[in-house]
């Protein structure tokens, strides 16, 4: 985007009546600082993309000291031929930026001006786990930088599949959200389990629904269970957040979330 600015900003120059020969009269001041700024902003962006948890944690504050280096840097400038309409240029930039978009859904790896971030759904319980693993990392490769799962009832398998996910260096490239989803029978279950073959439902999780008893009991059951599930699941360590599949039961959330701790 700073290549894209400059050419625009040379274009406009032109347009104007400049010279091209004009910029060999240009001498800048504090060179050293509109280089560490420029280093600051790529070498924070090259961090991300390498995974490295801490600068991606630190982001906004690393953007905004380069952006700011760069924009005292040019203001020291100021007196140069167009370098202060190039300081206004990248304040105004770096403004509607902030404007545009939170600061930490802009700032994201491969764009500084990211408009939308990239994700991918995968699915837990696909065997051989040697496989789910070779097509999780193709999907991460191809710049997916959040996964949403299928719906977990099995958090054991879920845990060996994160366990081979972490293991592979996948959980710091993209956020693993783990999908819930609040069963209301057994019936329901049942369905899902025999009619989707994306759904893992285990037999122990069927026969827990029967055991409570009438419609109502089951239903109060399965909220249990989703919320038991969450609890398990915010304990694994490389899993980024929880997803709730509400399928079509959104009055139900708020009460899983408050169960849950969320």
């Amino acid at each position: 985007m700073l290549l894209i600015a400059g050419v625009l900003g040379m274009v406009v120059g032109l347009l104007a009546g400049g010279r091209l020969s004009n910029l060999l009269s240009v001498k800048l001041r504090y060179g050293a600082l509109i280089l560490l700024a420029l280093v600051l902003r790529f070498g924070t962006q090259w961090l991300i993309e390498q995974g490295v948890d801490l600068v991606d944690q630190l982001r906004v504050p690393l953007f905004a000291v380069a952006f700011g280096m760069l924009v005292g840097a040019l203001w020291l400038n100021r007196s140069q031929s167009g370098l202060l309409l190039a300081m206004v240029g990248v304040g105004v930039w770096a403004s509607l930026l902030a404007v545009q978009r939170p600061a930490a859904a802009y700032l994201v790896p491969g764009s500084f001006i990211a408009m939308m971030l990239v994700g991918a759904v995968a699915n837990p319980f696909l065997k051989p786990l040697e496989l789910n693993m070779l097509r999780l990392g193709q999907k991460v490769g191809a710049g997916a930088k959040f996964i949403q799962t299928h719906a977990v009832f099995d958090v054991e398998a879920f845990g060996q599949w994160l366990g081979a996910a972490r293991n592979e260096g996948i959980t710091k490239k993209a956020a693993i959200l783990a999908g819930v989803l609040p069963l209301e029978s057994a019936a329901e279950a049942e369905k899902l389990r025999d009619t989707y073959t994306d759904h893992y439902i285990p037999d122990e999780v069927v026969k827990r629904l029967k055991a409570a008893g009438d419609d109502n009991a089951q239903k109060k059951e399965g909220l249990a269970i989703c919320v038991e599930t969450i609890k398990k699941l915010k304990q694994m360590e490389g899993l980024r957040g929880i997803h709730v599949l509400s399928g079509g039961k959104e009055k139900a959330v708020a009460e899983i979330l408050a169960a849950a701790g969320l």
